[in-house]
């Protein structure tokens, strides 16, 4: 079963499934899996994704409000400036 979210911000289109996050720009379609993702956060209007390991996965500028992403459960804890 895939539960799928698709949030529109400028041109930034992210998917949420079951075991992947798609993000999408333009024509450019990056998938990471959950199981790697430790944090989500926005800050300063930038969408930040860390890794287990603490490395950026993916980082950009975007308008998505926290709590329009944090309605969704299935992602690890999205906050504001960084902090989980």
């Amino acid at each position: 079963m895939i539960l799928a979210l698709i949030v529109l911000s400028e041109s930034l289109e992210i998917t949420i499934e079951d075991k992947q996050i798609l993000l999408k720009m333009d024509d450019k379609v990056e998938s990471l899996h959950k199981e790697e993702i430790s944090a989500i956060f926005i800050d300063n209007n930038e969408l930040t994704i860390l890794s287990k390991s603490g490395h950026e996965l993916y980082r950009t500028t975007t308008d998505i409000r926290v709590e329009t992403m944090s309605r969704f459960n299935s992602v690890p804890k999205i906050t504001e400036s960084g902090s989980c």
